[in-house]
């Protein structure tokens, strides 16, 4: 059953289905219209010979009759009639040669129609005649009536005959239809299957495999080209993961191992062991690794779209400025200059936000000689935040690596400075999510100048 619920199936199904109807109606209107055709035949005939049969009563030879010599050789598959006022017959080819009484006709019918003239006519019971009644163009006071009727069998027969005909090439006709859209559609669909084959035995250890891509540029081909991006993205996005967890693994150890080793000291000489130190020296340790792991969950949290969209809200970025400046200044008074700021209003999640302030004056903290000059604008629908130092800068070759995780310059990012190497990772990913864009520059102050530039709210 499951057989008929494919994509192949369905498709050869409403093709046949379509083609079936459309050729019933093609075939209906070619009968149709042949019949008519063929009645329209007759028509001509009966004309013809009712002009012959006028042409005969007005011979002198005639009499005014119709005689044997104008009958239809053959037997009586056409009958001729002329029929007086009454509408009794005058002269008949019918053998036995009685006047009957065969209609009521007026004079001056032109038009054929069709008639009972079984008791006239022995046509193996066909009463499908058709029949021409005019007035006689003679020369008379009172002409008669003149009746030709002719059987329509042949075209009935021959309707028949093209009908089964019909039916038995469109059948075949459709038969043939069915199995070459079947198999038409089977080979559209073989890369398809070879695609899901190829899919499914891809495992998490083998995401550097791909599918074999067509070279027809059609749907199976754009598939192809997309599920390769798409493991390929799978692929980066792993990678990136094991990454994640190796470099977190070794920031993680190090510490640990540092607390250890101090403790292991201390223990193996508790005559020298200066324990009150060690607690303040585990305790700093201890701030350091929660600090480590709070920035790699944020890294590790993706909002969802519904959650993302309930946390945004309007936010005053100078007042986040200033409170930053003010918090984060009081370790180094007098270094912080807040005078490039003015007014900047952007959507967006505080919290994160307010992240990434702290992130970037703690960095420029870091590593300024004596200066860090903050700014903020509104410019061409973007709110505009800058962060320079005066520090000795980054090198044009680092810029493009800065921002990832766990990375540190050697002479400029160090443990020593308190930096875990995710700082600047962190408020990367918040820009983006901000649908905003951070990059590295010289500043005019003579060092490193971090740029973040997002959507004003308005």
């Amino acid at each position: 059953m499951g057989r008929f619920r494919s994509v192949r199936a369905k498709t050869t199904i409403v093709a046949t289905v379509v083609f079936t109807l459309a050729l019933g109606v093609a075939l209906t209107a070619l009968i149709v219209t042949l019949r008519s055709s063929l009645i329209d035949e007759v028509d001509r005939a009966l004309e013809t010979r009712v002009a012959f049969i006028e042409s005969q009563l007005v011979l002198p030879e005639t009499g005014g009759a119709l005689t044997e010599s104008i009958r239809v050789a053959g037997g009586f598959d056409t009958l001729e009639l002329l029929i007086e006022e009454d509408g009794s017959v005058e002269v008949s080819s019918d053998p036995t040669g009685d006047p009957k009484q065969v209609l009521d006709a007026d004079p001056g019918t032109s038009e054929p129609f069709t008639a009972d003239l079984s008791s006239f006519v022995d046509t193996d019971g066909s009463d499908n005649m058709r029949v021409l009644v005019v007035l006689a163009e003679i020369d008379e006071e009172k002409p008669p009536l003149v009746a030709v009727a002719s059987s329509l069998d042949d075209v009935s027969r021959t309707t028949r005959t093209v009908t089964l005909a019909s039916l038995v090439v469109s059948s075949l006709l459709v038969l043939l239809v069915g199995l070459l859209v079947w198999r038409l559609v089977g080979r559209a669909l073989t890369p398809v299957g070879r695609i899901q084959a190829e899919v499914e035995e891809i495992t998490v250890a083998g995401l550097d495999r791909r599918v074999e891509e067509p070279k027809a540029e059609d749907e199976v081909g754009r598939l192809a080209r997309t599920m390769n991006r798409m493991l390929a993205r799978i692929e980066t996005a792993q990678n990136e993961q094991q990454r994640f967890i190796a470099d977190a693994s070794h920031e993680l150890r190090t510490p640990l191992a540092g607390m250890m080793a101090q403790i292991d000291v201390d223990l193996a000489h508790p005559e020298t062991a200066n324990w009150p130190q060690t607690a303040r020296d585990l305790r700093e340790q201890t701030g350091r690794l929660k600090r480590l792991v709070d920035d790699m969950l944020l890294l590790a949290y993706r909002p969802s779209p519904a959650s993302s969209t309930e946390s945004l809200r309007l936010v005053d970025i100078d007042d986040i400025l200033l409170e930053e400046a003010r918090t984060l200044g009081a370790t180094r008074p007098g270094v912080i200059d807040t005078h490039a700021v003015s007014a900047g209003l952007a959507r967006g999640n505080e919290d994160e936000l307010r992240r990434v302030v702290r992130n970037l004056i703690a960095n420029a903290l870091r590593h300024a000689k004596s200066t860090v000059v903050l700014g903020l604008s509104e410019d061409d629908g973007t709110v505009r935040l800058t962060v320079d130092d005066d520090g000795d800068g980054i090198p044009e070759d680092d810029r493009g690596r800065i921002f990832d995780r766990f990375t540190r310059l050697d002479d400029a990012r160090t443990r020593d400075h308190g930096g875990s190497g995710l700082g600047l990772a962190i408020c990367k990913e918040i820009v983006e999510r901000h649908a905003g864009t951070i990059g590295v520059g010289d500043a005019p102050v003579g060092g490193a100048r971090f740029e973040v530039r997002l959507p004003t709210a308005f």
